[in-house]
Parts: C-alpha cells; structure tokens; sequence
C-alpha cells in the first residue's frame, strides 16, 4: 500500500502533548522525535481553553502553524480546524486556544 509518512507510525500519546509543545519530527531525532533529512522541527501540542503557548524562533528561522481541530487565537487573528499560518522574521510565535484544541507547528530553517 501507499507508504505512510514516519510520523504517522509513531502514536504520541495526548497527555506527553497537553499544554505543551511536544517534539515529534526532527532533523536530529531528538527527545525520540522521527529522525528526517531536512531541517524542521515539527511540534504538536493539544490545548484546553484558555491555554498559552509561546514558541521562540532561532535567527532566520520561521513557522508553518497548522490547525488540527478546535480553535486559536493568533495575534488577532482566530485560525480554525484546518487553517494555516505563516511566520517569518518573527522572533517568537504566541497563541492562545479558543476552545479544546489540537496544533501542529512546523520550525523551519
């Protein structure tokens, strides 16, 4: 069958993602991430009501925030299930969850 993408293989359980950002691809395979050959770093998170991330950008580096399901705040703007967002020279990304909701968020060189 179609081969699946390594992170769809590896289950990472909601409770090591929940108010935080959990690392589960990287370039280096660190903290048992799925090791790939380009430098990003994907993080997934799953947030109650309320909750507040903050992600700290290196230099030169931006974001691709995806939207699973739920709902956030960022900046001004509300993203949905489904919705992205980029962010580029942008020394850090901050979002706040409107209802229960499930993020991915892609650090890129």
């Amino acid at each position: 069958g179609p081969r699946q993408p390594p992170w769809e293989q590896k289950r990472f359980p909601i409770a090591d993602r929940e108010g935080t950002l959990r690392i589960v691809v990287s370039f280096e395979g660190t903290k048992a991430s799925i090791p790939i050959p380009q430098d990003v770093r994907v993080y997934s998170s799953v947030l109650l009501l309320g909750q507040h991330l903050i992600h700290e950008l290196g230099s030169g580096r931006g974001a691709w925030l995806h939207v699973v399901q739920g709902k956030v705040l960022v900046r001004d703007h509300e993203l949905r299930a489904g919705d992205g967002a980029a962010f580029e020279n942008e020394p850090a990304l901050s979002l706040t969850a409107q209802n229960p909701a499930e993020i991915m968020l892609f650090d890129l060189a």
